[in-house]
């Protein structure tokens, strides 16, 4: 039930907060707003107000004794506003906020603020609840958000819940601290800056259970400063335009939780795709970690220890042909790697061929040390079960690793066919190249691989690239029977069904070339459309040439029967009698 109907409907009014013209003012705080309902009188909060107007809002903003104020209008924020409280709550109703570049600034040390339900829009560089002194905590819900910034509390904790977007020019988010809650959807896309900013030391970020964090940015998608501590525990989707996916300062960790997932894409041409500097990375059991990117440094650069344990599922692709998928910084990184399905490596340059240069099958265990990030990378200590391993295996020629679901070698060559169907990773388009004999040879290689669930994922992409490809020859057989139609209908206008006659038939008139035209014009193909149109003109020039000798004809006729006429008497030959002035 919306807040603003339990105020209107109140059998009992005694206010916490009462509204004269554009003050607020403060009475004893021990009533409450009482609505009826259905199922009896319910109880409001004694320190709610409804507003519908800046002035208002300003007043219950600025007011100790309301703190929790609802929307019943669009409202525009008029100044930049001081919150001395220690609880502010917002519930918009599903109104905008126009931030009109202003904001409301906490200025309390450990106060608690939060918006639900709201547009927010125009926002400046600090978002609209804003604050920089302690222990700040701010909790958007179900809040859709354009402008500089979404949030800055550079010492504070910004909790997301329900689902929350942000379409920002700066760096989106820029706190202490990120708690993605359970089952939360966050979207937050950055046009310049990065999604989100972890600016403050001991800082975190969390992403809790089924919950989701899609982050698109042109810059960094996350970046942390010291002692940052990243713990997914949802879905993490990541995507820079030119730059890394992840970087996390110094002696920063990140923890990829039992049934987590990771998909990181990078698009710096020259850096990682992962960084924890002189930190750790920990994929642990369950966990699903894919990580690409394009640069001559490693992708995934740990400096202390990196752990893709035993039951995780791991992709690390490094796209440049001089750049190795693991690597350290700025210290040696220990590297743990284990996989109960084997794991299969591609060296550097041939990371797209649809099978791996070598293959370690069965249950998979090494350990290593890492030094370096770039193509000077080196490993020592390395131990493992798997003979060949020990011998061939080299960190630094080595341009993808996969290992848990994505390692078995029928898999990799299945997802390498099922991908080659698709104009880009995002799968919503087919190649030119993919007919029918190659999904079906996709199909066949999907049909091997023995893991259920990654078979069933490749089988989703087959289905949408079959019904793309359906699609496809059903918009060209629909275009080819306009083509045939057009072309019969142009073609009859002329001399034996043949333009280069160039004669149009007797029967050929306006109404036939008409008829065609209206064909012609349904043709979507550019280059088919422009040769029946040239048919078309030609047999309009032509009708427009017969027509126009008829009409001279016509006209000579008239003019010779007119003459004829007037010799006789009554200008009728069948008088049988001339007029006397013929001569």
């Amino acid at each position: 039930m919306k807040k603003q109907d339990l105020l209107k409907k109140g059998t009992s009014i005694a206010l916490v907060a009462t509204i004269i013209g554009s003050q607020l003012l403060a009475t004893v705080p021990y009533n409450v707003f009482a609505a009826e309902s259905g199922v009896g009188t319910q109880a409001v909060p004694t320190n709610s107000i409804t507003v519908s107007t800046w002035a208002q809002l300003e007043a219950a903003l600025k007011s100790a004794a309301v703190t929790d104020i609802y929307l019943d209008a669009d409202i525009t924020i008029g100044t930049t506003t001081n919150i001395t409280m220690t609880t502010k709550n917002i519930h918009g109703n599903n109104h905008i906020l126009n931030a009109n570049n202003k904001n409301l600034k906490l200025t309390t040390a450990g106060a608690v603020a939060s918006m639900e339900d709201v547009r927010i829009t125009n926002t400046d560089g600090y978002g609209l609840f804003w604050g920089d002194v302690a222990n700040l905590e701010v909790t958007y819900k179900n809040v859709d958000h354009t402008g500089a910034r979404i949030m800055y509390l550079p010492t504070g904790h910004f909790i997301i819940d329900g689902t929350v977007t942000s379409s920002a020019t700066s760096h989106a988010i820029q706190v202490k601290d990120l708690t993605i809650k359970d089952n939360a959807t966050a979207n937050i896309n950055s046009t310049a800056g990065y999604s989100i900013y972890l600016q403050t030391k001991f800082g975190s970020l969390n992403v809790g259970t089924n919950a989701t964090l899609k982050a698109r940015s042109y810059n960094i998608s996350i970046y942390g400063t010291n002692d940052t501590t990243l713990i997914n525990q949802g879905n993490m989707d990541l995507k820079s335009d030119v730059a890394q996916s992840i970087i996390l300062s110094t002696n920063s960790s990140m923890h990829f939780q039992p049934g987590s997932v990771l998909k990181a894409i990078s698009g710096h041409t020259a850096q990682e795709g992962l960084l924890a500097t002189n930190g750790n990375i920990y994929v642990e059991a369950g966990a699903t970690f894919e990580v690409e990117s394009k640069g001559t440094e490693a992708s995934v650069i740990a400096g202390s220890m990196l752990k893709l344990a035993q039951g995780s599922n791991f992709s690390i692709t490094n796209f440049n042909s001089g750049g190795s998928a693991l690597g350290s910084y700025a210290t040696a990184t220990d590297v743990i790697l284990q996989s109960s399905q084997g794991v299969s490596t591609w060296d550097r340059g041939k990371v797209t061929n649809p099978t791996p240069t070598a293959t370690y099958p069965g249950v998979f265990n090494a350990q290593f040390t890492l030094s370096g990030y770039s193509t000077t990378v080196t490993q020592t200590n390395l131990t493992s079960n798997n003979l060949n391993f020990l011998t061939a295996y080299k960190t630094g020629a080595t341009g993808k690793i996969v290992g848990g679901s994505f390692a078995s070698n029928e898999q990799d060559v299945a997802k390498n066919a099922v991908d080659a169907l698709f104009t880009d990773s995002t799968k919503t388009g087919i190649k030119t190249t993919t007919d029918q004999a190659a999904i079906d040879a996709a199909k066949d290689l999907v049909n091997k691989v023995s893991d259920p669930a990654v078979k069933a994922d490749l089988q989703k992409d087959i289905d949408k690239a079959q019904s793309l490809l359906d699609a496809k020859n059903a918009a060209a057989a629909a275009e080819k029977a306009k083509q045939d139609a057009a072309l019969k209908a142009v073609n009859e206008l002329f001399n034996n069904n043949t333009p280069a006659t160039d004669a149009i038939k007797g029967t050929t008139d306006q109404a036939a070339i008409d008829a065609a035209k209206a064909l012609v014009n349904a043709v979507t193909d550019p280059t088919k459309k422009a040769e029946l149109q040239k048919d078309l003109n030609r047999a309009q020039e032509l009708l427009d040439a017969k027509n126009a000798a008829a009409a001279t004809e016509k006209a000579k006729q008239d003019a010779a029967k007119k003459a004829v006429d007037e010799l006789f008497n009554n200008n009728t030959p069948s008088s049988n009698a001339i007029k006397p002035a013929t001569d």
